[in-house]
């Protein structure tokens, strides 16, 4: 999902769409409808010589897309701003027009969610899907957020109960669940320093926050998937239950 870094350009060519996922089925993409688009040029934008030139077609947009899936078939709707600009195709030269969206609901989604996701954390998420297009230091707070409420999930504290009930901070709950679940330490950290700058200065760079939801993948299928690295640890198991010894297949 978000190591699929062309899914998540900032804009994009209104006849090359990116094949978003839909965010409620996770099976299909996402497809404009038949005349899904509409853009339109303010009348202040208009060239006062009157004619046309592409570097003067400028205005906002609004885009309907569709589920594939036919037993889904859910709507997502974007809107943004778009600048026309010559594109060179073998046939000859077009002016086309490129969408910057601003934003999306519901917002395609960033990064798989097992089925296991505990609803706190998936209604995290998903905010932060549509925050996404509009407000990358909003998004990464929610990711924050997120990774807190599956600390939550897992049971680790969220007060220091010895006298007044003191909030922990969230490097100081990292370090409590660190200590039996050392392989999350890495994700959950670097989960926290984005949030912390996303919700402090609100300025966080795209590519960091695009990493962030692959390390937040990553999590969610250890803590609540099948990932492979759960199955080859039982495999592994299996193989030192048996010492080795071939499996005894039923005739």
């Amino acid at each position: 999902m978000a190591e699929i870094r062309n899914l998540w350009r900032m804009s994009f060519l209104e006849d090359e769409i990116p094949p978003f996922h839909c965010p409620t089925c996770g099976r299909g993409n996402l497809n404009m409808i038949e005349n899904g688009l509409t853009a339109i040029r303010p009348l202040y934008a208009a060239p006062e010589g009157g004619g046309y030139s592409p570097d003067e077609d400028w205005g906002r947009f609004t885009l309907v897309l569709k589920c594939s899936v036919r037993t889904c078939g859910e709507i997502v709707s974007a809107v943004g701003t778009y600048q026309a600009e010559e594109v060179h195709k073998p046939n000859g030269t077009f002016a086309e027009r490129r969408l910057r969206p601003t934003f999306m609901y519901p917002g395609p989604s960033l990064c798989e969610m097992p089925d296991n996701t505990p609803d706190a954390v998936r209604e995290a998420l998903q905010q932060s899907f549509s925050l996404f297009w509009a407000d990358l230091g909003a998004t990464a707070n929610k990711l924050r957020v997120a990774a807190e409420r599956a600390l939550n999930d897992q049971g680790v504290k969220q007060y220091n109960r010895t006298g007044k009930r003191v909030p922990l901070t969230f490097a100081k709950r990292i370090e409590l669940y660190s200590q039996t679940n050392a392989g999350h330490k890495e994700v959950l950290d670097a989960l926290r320093w984005v949030g912390n700058h996303g919700s402090h200065s609100g300025e966080v760079a795209r590519d960091d926050v695009l990493t962030a939801f692959e390390l937040m993948q990553l999590a969610l299928q250890d803590l609540y998937g099948s990932h492979y690295k759960k199955d080859l640890a039982r495999r592994g198991r299996d193989l030192v239950a048996r010492r080795g010894k071939p499996k005894r297949i039923k005739a």
